[in-house]
């Protein structure tokens, strides 16, 4: 049994092996998901502020045109203020007149606040727009990279794997359908040590008799009764040995 677990330690240590590389491709994986989706949420605010700018640019028109309504009548009002004869109606003209120049007035101010939120908007839209750039090119770099090293990832889980398919010959079926079983359930570690009585898999001090059988190395597959995975004596520890 010590030469299963043995084999079955180096077996260990090739999955995690792989589980590095695959951990190396879904985080380069995940990074690229998430500066695409930065950009997508960029590209959507930007198309939140152009929909926002086209609203003012519309507002802007339309003060304009009050604008440009208001002076004509002055223009013309005043023109008439020479035909007049009548104090009752000049003086009605007069108040008329002062009645469009107040309201071009509001209307110029009108048009000095959409102008300053047209002029924000632009350099919002500005902003993001280099933003979008850059995180662009962000993304080409992490695309070009993944590309460049999948092969790389591919060849060496391939080599692995191979190399994992040679050592499992060395031990029973069902002594390694045993460890895939815990190694499912645990997170991708089936086999730990026990140190000073803890089972290095949970921190759990494990019980005086087993501790006994795995330093007396019982011909058995031992496991914690706690996480339940496939424990070995840890001979580093020496003084625990003797």
């Amino acid at each position: 049994m010590q030469h299963s677990l043995k084999v079955l330690e180096e077996i260990q240590k090739m999955d995690l092996e792989i589980g590095e590389i695959e951990g190396e491709r879904e985080s380069l994986r995940s990074r690229i998901g998430e500066v695409e989706g930065e950009i997508e949420a960029l590209e959507a605010e930007q198309r939140r502020l152009g929909e926002e700018l086209d609203g003012f640019l519309k507002k802007k028109r339309d003060v304009e045109e009050q604008i440009r309504l208001r002076v004509e009548r002055i223009r013309r009002d005043e023109k008439r203020t020479a035909e007049i004869r009548k104090d009752r109606e000049y003086g009605a003209l007069l108040r008329e007149i002062n009645n469009a120049k107040r309201e071009r007035e509001e209307h110029e101010f009108e048009l000095l606040k959409i102008e300053e939120e047209i002029a924000g908007l632009d350099k919002r839209l500005e902003a993001g727009k280099a933003a979008i750039e850059e995180k662009r090119g962000v993304l080409a770099a992490l695309t070009s990279d993944f590309g460049a090293r999948e092969p790389q990832w591919d060849k060496q889980i391939a080599e692995v794997t191979e190399r994992r398919k040679t050592v499992m010959g060395e031990i029973k079926p069902l002594v390694l359908k045993t460890y895939e079983r815990i190694k499912e359930k645990r997170g991708g570690l089936g086999l730990v040590p026990v140190k000073d009585e803890i089972c290095q898999g949970c921190y759990i001090n494990i019980p005086p008799q087993v501790y006994i059988r795995l330093m007396r190395g019982d011909d058995e597959l031992i496991t914690c009764p706690h996480c339940h995975r496939i424990l070995y004596f840890d001979h580093s520890d020496r003084s625990e040995a003797v």
